[in-house]
């Protein structure tokens, strides 16, 4: 289950990633730009080996809490910025000419694109915060009862069950008391 929803959600931001690059180059956002191109050239590679190779050290745990961890920070720095800039830039102002003509700024197609911009860096930052919670969780769950390969495997290939949640105390062989003497 975890490993289609992990799958679905880097497709989502490698996709969303191709529509910020476009937008940003347009805008000329380097943010923006940075955070698509750092996303494109990490998580369709890794996407990519993952379909032919399984535990490669990419999808190692340790390893794919490091490259997520820096992409949501990236994906929501850059809505924030967007999201800040639009607040400014994107305000009506309208001056008169003196001639009787009014030109107003704040409207239009740059206010369009940096606001959408902003929502789709919010929506990366949350399908990769969550990508990246559900991952620390499993790992931790899988360390704290004793699976020390956790951090060196794939947290996607992990199923919740007995191993991992420590399943039901295990009986001893020989319930019988020894006898006490003293």
């Amino acid at each position: 289950m975890f490993s289609l929803l992990r799958l679905a959600g880097l497709c989502t931001v490698a996709f969303l990633s191709i529509i910020v690059l476009g937008i940003s180059a347009n805008l000329d956002f380097g943010l923006g730009i940075a955070t698509a191109v750092l996303t494109i050239i990490s998580a369709i590679p890794v996407l990519v080996i993952d379909f032919f190779r399984k535990g490669v050290f990419t999808s190692w745990t340790a390893v794919e809490l490091g490259w997520v961890g820096v992409l949501w920070v990236l994906w929501l720095a850059t809505g924030a910025d967007a999201a800040s800039i639009a607040t400014v830039a994107c305000e009506v102002f309208c001056v008169n000419d003196g001639f009787g003509d009014n030109f107003c700024s704040g409207s239009g197609s740059i206010c369009s694109q940096i606001r959408a911009v902003a929502a789709f860096g919010f929506i990366g930052f949350f399908i990769l915060v969550a990508i990246w919670v559900w991952t620390l969780v499993i790992a931790i769950r899988a360390h704290n009862v004793g699976d020390q390969h956790v951090w060196t495997t794939p947290a996607y290939e992990y199923a919740p069950g007995a191993k991992m949640y420590g399943g039901p105390p295990t009986q001893m062989a020989n319930t019988t008391q020894p006898a006490y003497t003293a």
